[in-house]
């Protein structure tokens, strides 16, 4: 459980396009710094004792080592998207491709899958800059120690906050 506690977890940013978002037009979300690979980590604990006996009527001491190594194994099972509208229109996924993709070309047919589109503008969140959103990551566990056969722990389950602001733009018709 040590170990999974002090488990390094991915630095993820979200990243949206276009941003700042306009209301009616889908903004693409996805996540840099993790691709949805399985997650490992090792930790030691080391531990001596001694261990002595009679040899000939003599004691005979020598020192053993008790060191544990623990590996535990993270794999993504679970992405939830919010997107910080009132909405109440999270977006649910189970697989790698749910972590979005990023914008790279203005070809609407190679488009994030996590898209939102917005009704209202974030002017309520500008001081706290946009619209909360986040995505959730649910990772199963499982541990083995000393190269044993893996056993599962709970689940460990991060949330990344990021924030977007939302546009409306209002054409203006002149004479």
């Amino acid at each position: 459980m040590q170990a999974e506690q002090e488990f390094p977890l991915p630095s993820i940013t979200l990243k949206v396009n276009p941003d700042p978002g306009r209301v009616n037009i889908d903004s693409w979300f996805w996540v840099q710094g993790y691709v949805g690979n399985v997650l490992t980590h090792s930790k030691t604990q080391h531990a001596n004792h001694s261990v002595c006996r009679l040899l000939n009527g003599l004691p005979d001491c020598h020192l053993v080592d008790d060191s544990v190594t623990v590996v535990v194994r993270l794999t993504p099972k679970h992405y939830e998207w919010t997107f910080g509208d009132d909405r109440d229109n999270s977006a649910d996924f189970s697989d790698n491709s749910w972590l979005g993709r990023a914008y790279t070309d203005p070809d609407p047919r190679d488009a994030s899958p996590v898209a939102h589109a917005y009704h209202w503008s974030s002017i309520n969140f500008v001081n706290q800059g946009g619209y909360p959103i986040a995505v959730t990551i649910d990772w199963s566990a499982v541990f083995s120690a000393n190269g044993n056969g893996s056993q599962g722990i709970p689940d460990v389950i991060h949330t990344y906050p990021g924030r977007h602001q939302v546009r409306q733009i209002q054409s203006i018709v002149t004479q």
